[in-house]
C-alpha cells in the first residue's frame, strides 16, 4: 500500500506602494503528478461494467489507468491596503488555492491491496472454527494479473476517471481598522470562502425507495451488496462572516483582545478526502448541501493579561516586597452558540440503501430545556416516517445547546543567577465548572430521543507547576 507522490509549486509576488496605497500581487502555479505505487506501477481503478479492478502498469493496463491531472492550475493572489488617514486603514484581499490533499491517503488500502474476508458462524453463540484448525484459506489475485475480478462481498473505492482534477478554495475579505483612544483599536471585516469540487465518496451501489438489498444498482448483474464507492470531486462549501476585533496592546501592565464572529457555514460534507455524503442517489443528492456540522452562528472570545500592581519600587529589598511584586494573571473567556444535528428516522418503510432517512416535523419546534432531565426540544413536534418517502426535515436542520467557558492562570517568574529563571504557575480550566452539553440524541425511534447524555468537556481542572529555565 506504499505510495510515491510528487508536488511542484512556483510562486511570483510583487509589492507596489504609492503614498497611502499598497498593492500585493501574486501568482502561484502548482502541478500535482498522479500518485504511483512504490513498486513503480500505477493505482487501481474499478471497471463498473465488468466489476474488474484494473491495476495500473500491469499486464498491458496503462499506468495512469485513464486518470489525468491538470497542468494548468494557476492561482492568483491580490491584496490592497489603503491608509485613509493616520488612524484609519482599509484592507481587502482575494486568493485562490488548489486543494493540496495527498491522493495517497484516500487511494490506499482497498482491493486487491488489502484482502479482507469475513467468516460467519451459525449463530452468535458458536465460533466459526477453532485456533487449532487455523485461519481459513483465502485466495488473492495471481502475480502479474492486470484485471482482477472483484468479489461480490468486498468493499471497494475507485477514483473517478472523469473527475479527479483538484478542486480549489477561493478566499476574500474586506476590513476596516480604526485606532481609538486609550491605545485601543477596532477591526471590522467581512470574510468569505468558497470551496469547489471537494473530494468525497459517492456510493454507487444504491437502491431506490422500496428497493431494499436486491434493488441495489449492482445486485441483479453482479450480486453485489457491498459498498462500491466512487471517489470524486463532488462537494461544495461556502462560508460568510462578520468579524469584529477589539485590541489593546500590552501597555501599563494590561493587554486585552476580544473578538466576535457572526457567521454561517454551508457544505455537503464536514471533511475532505476520506469522507462520504449522506445522500447518494441523484434524485436526493442536493439534500447534502446544508449547514456544516461545525457551523456556529455566534462566537465571542475575550483574552487578557494583567500585571498585578503589587509591590514597591526596585530599591525596596524587603522580603514582603520581593514576594508581592511581579505576579501576572491571564484569562480567556469564550461563549458559543450550538452546532447543528440531523433528526434521523427509521428506514423500514422507505426501504432504500445509500441515503439518510430523516424524521417528519409535524408540530411547532419548541425548546424545553438546556439538557437536564428533560428533552432539549419538544419531542411531540417530530414523528417517524411510516410511508415510502423521505422525511420533511433535512441534514443539520436543528441546533443544539451553546456553552461558555472561562480559563485563568496566575504565574510569576523569579530571576536567578545569570540566565537562569524559575517560574511558578497555577492554571485553572473551566473555572466556573458549568456544564458544556453535547447535542441531544437525534434518533426519533430511540427511547432517549432528544435527551442529552454527554458533555463536550471535562469538569473544572486546576494544576500547579514549577518550571526551571537555564
Amino acid at each position: 500500500m506504499s505510495t510515491r507522490e510528487w508536488r511542484y509549486g512556483f510562486y511570483f509576488g510583487d509589492r507596489w506602494q504609492h503614498r497611502n496605497l499598497t498593492l500585493d500581487l501574486g501568482l502561484r502555479y502548482e502541478y500535482f503528478p498522479l500518485v504511483t505505487r512504490a513498486e513503480g506501477r500505477g493505482v487501481e481503478v474499478l471497471d463498473v461494467n465488468s466489476m474488474e479492478v484494473l491495476l495500473g502498469g500491469v499486464a498491458g493496463i496503462p499506468r495512469n489507468v485513464g486518470l489525468k491531472t491538470s497542468k494548468t492550475d494557476f492561482a492568483p493572489r491580490l491584496g490592497v491596503a489603503w491608509r485613509i488617514n493616520p488612524r484609519t486603514v482599509a484592507r481587502t484581499g482575494y486568493g485562490l488555492t488548489y486543494n493540496p490533499l495527498p491522493f495517497a491517503r484516500p487511494l490506499r488500502g482497498f482491493y486487491p491491496l488489502t484482502i479482507a474476508n469475513t467468516y460467519v458462524s451459525l449463530n452468535s453463540w458458536q465460533p466459526y472454527g477453532t485456533l487449532q484448525s487455523g485461519i481459513p484459506e483465502f485466495t488473492g489475485p495471481a502475480p502479474g494479473q492486470g484485471r482482477v475480478p472483484l468479489p461480490s462481498a468486498t468493499t471497494m473505492r475507485t477514483p473517478d476517471a472523469d473527475n479527479v482534477r483538484r478542486g480549489y478554495i477561493q478566499s476574500w475579505n474586506v476590513a476596516l481598522e480604526r485606532r481609538l483612544p486609550f491605545d485601543m483599536s477596532v477591526n471590522a471585516a467581512y470574510v468569505g470562502t468558497k470551496t469547489t469540487r471537494g473530494f468525497a465518496d459517492l456510493e454507487l451501489n444504491v437502491s431506490p425507495a422500496g428497493g431494499g438489498e436486491q434493488g441495489r444498482a449492482f445486485f441483479r448483474q453482479f450480486g453485489r451488496t457491498a459498498s462500491t464507492l466512487l471517489w470524486s470531486g463532488i462537494t461544495k462549501a461556502q462560508y460568510h462572516s462578520l468579524q469584529m476585533q477589539l485590541t489593546r496592546p500590552f501597555k501599563k501592565g494590561l493587554l486585552l483582545r476580544g473578538g466576535y464572529t457572526f457567521g454561517k457555514t454551508m457544505n455537503m460534507a464536514d471533511q475532505d478526502g476520506w469522507v462520504g455524503v449522506l445522500y447518494n442517489s441523484p434524485d436526493v443528492f442536493d439534500r447534502n448541501y446544508a449547514p456544516a456540522g461545525f457551523d456556529r452562528r455566534h462566537s465571542f472570545t475575550l483574552a487578557y493579561a494583567y500585571q498585578l500592581p503589587f509591590g514597591g519600587p526596585e530599591r525596596d529589598t524587603t522580603f514582603l516586597n520581593a514576594l508581592a511584586k511581579g505576579w501576572q494573571i491571564n484569562g480567556t473567556f469564550a461563549a458559543y452558540t450550538g452546532t447543528p444535528f440531523t433528526v434521523t428516522a427509521s428506514n423500514v418503510s422507505l426501504d432504500q440503501r445509500g441515503n439518510q432517512q430523516t424524521a417528519d416535523l409535524v408540530g411547532e419546534l419548541r425548546r424545553i430545556s438546556n439538557g437536564v432531565d428533560e428533552p432539549f426540544y419538544d419531542t411531540s413536534a417530530f414523528a417517524n416516517v411510516t410511508e415510502q418517502r423521505y422525511g420533511n426535515t433535512g441534514r443539520n436542520q436543528f441546533y443544539g445547546p451553546g456553552y461558555w467557558n472561562y480559563n485563568m492562570s496566575l504565574f510569576r517568574t523569579f530571576p536567578l543567577q545569570g540566565r537562569q529563571r524559575l517560574q511558578f504557575k497555577v492554571e485553572g480550566f473551566s473555572i466556573a465548572n458549568n456544564p458544556q452539553f453535547s447535542n441531544p440524541n437525534p434518533s426519533v425511534t430511540s427511547g432517549s430521543f432528544m435527551r442529552i447524555t454527554g458533555t463536550r468537556a471535562s469538569a473544572r481542572n486546576v494544576r500547579v507547576g514549577l518550571r526551571f529555565e537555564f
